[in-house]
């Protein structure tokens, strides 16, 4: 065999041994991605009851919170509606404007909701009774 068809073997040996170790290393790498993404599918399973339980945890705090804040806000109004009509009931006069903004806020305090349920209290009596004063 002469040198060049001999040089031509040993390339296409070569060319086909890094052929060959080429194509073995994408099988294990391939391998491997797949084995991590399963790994990373299997653990994101295992942890989901506890990311649940845990959202749920968070939206019970939320909504607790959320309704202290609904509280102090039927409060507020309580207290704002009140004073106007202490204020103003021996003259049962108003102005127009601190009507409306006592109309505002008693929607507002209707609108809220306590554990399911709407206020209602001696609020609704003072705001039924400014109804019917003279407005300015």
């Amino acid at each position: 065999m002469n040198e060049a068809a001999a040089a031509s073997s040993w390339i296409t040996i070569i060319g086909t041994l890094i052929t060959t170790v080429g194509t073995v290393l994408v099988a294990l790498i391939t391998s491997k991605t797949r084995r991590d993404q399963k790994n990373i599918q299997r653990e994101a399973e295992d942890n989901a009851e506890d990311n649940k339980k845990e959202i749920l945890g968070a939206i019970d705090e939320l909504q607790a919170g959320l309704n202290n804040n609904s509280r102090v806000t039927v409060a507020n109004a309580r207290a704002v509606i009140g004073r106007i009509y202490a204020e103003h009931k021996d003259q049962k006069r108003i102005s127009a404007q601190t009507w409306s903004q006592i109309m505002e806020l008693h929607d507002a305090y209707k609108g809220v909701k306590i554990d399911g349920h709407t206020p209602n209290s001696w609020c609704d009596q003072l705001v039924e009774e400014m109804k019917t004063w003279e407005k300015l």
